[in-house]
């Protein structure tokens, strides 16, 4: 029995309760681990970082570069804070936008669906657990700020964004580093889920006007019920 069909056997007899089995790391984030090696990329921002999802992952599949994880809700930090216990991987209990300020931000039952934005019935009607629970105050800084204080250069950076409907202001904080970062990896929206937010085709011209091209797509929210995609992860490269 091949790898494949085994694959295929294990999907269906999940399938019958709902589940699925993937592959991980996908051909992309293998693709996306080797090019920031041999590209010299030392520094993940990984803006938006939950409970520290996304850096656990790149750890676990080869990356060895320092990471640092902003995250501005309160639990989630604090569950962030204790998984990033290794010199390598630094938590900031920060959000990163277009210029230093405090804002609000909507927290979720299920916490990844928070935002600073209002979210959108498109959103809660395929998520129930993505309706906001309670809201905090947070503090803001930019990415250019950051790099600068840290003399980090820009050049050794890979920016990551999952900030719910936001990024086009992280991206605009980013507005003096981005001519010089080597890869990008952007949630975007096919579909408004959140009040304000800037959709793919917008968003996607504006990064390759700093000289970025897409590179690979994985996908993310879908509404199962009619097959159609709601957000997708975007990964773009120098």
């Amino acid at each position: 029995m091949t790898k494949q069909s085994i694959l295929e056997f294990v999907n269906y007899f999940f399938n019958l309760f709902h589940l699925s089995v993937k592959r991980y790391p996908s051909r992309e984030q293998r693709r996306l681990i080797r090019y920031l090696k041999n590209n010299h990329v030392d520094y993940v921002l990984d803006v938006g970082a939950n409970v520290g999802q996304f850096a656990t992952h790149l750890f676990r599949h080869g990356y060895q570069g320092k990471i640092f994880s902003f995250e501005p809700q309160s639990l989630a930090f604090k569950k962030l804070s204790k998984k990033a216990n290794q010199q390598n991987w630094i938590a900031i209990n920060k959000g990163l936008g277009e210029v230093e300020t405090k804002l609000t931000i909507n927290n979720a039952a299920n916490s990844v669906s928070s935002s600073i934005l209002p979210i959108l019935s498109e959103h809660t009607a395929v998520a129930k657990e993505s309706v906001y629970v309670n809201s905090e105050e947070i503090v803001i800084s930019t990415v250019d700020i950051f790099l600068r204080e840290n003399n980090i250069a820009p050049e050794q950076v890979f920016l990551k964004i999952d900030t719910q409907g936001y990024e086009n202001m992280v991206l605009n904080g980013a507005s003096n580093s981005l001519h010089a970062i080597k890869v990008l990896q952007v949630e975007m929206s096919l579909t408004p889920l959140y009040e304000g937010e800037i959709l793919f085709d917008e968003l996607k011209k504006k990064i390759e006007s700093f000289g970025f091209a897409l590179a690979a797509v994985e996908s993310g929210l879908a509404n199962e019920q009619t097959g159609k995609l709601l957000q997708l992860d975007a990964i773009f490269i120098k």
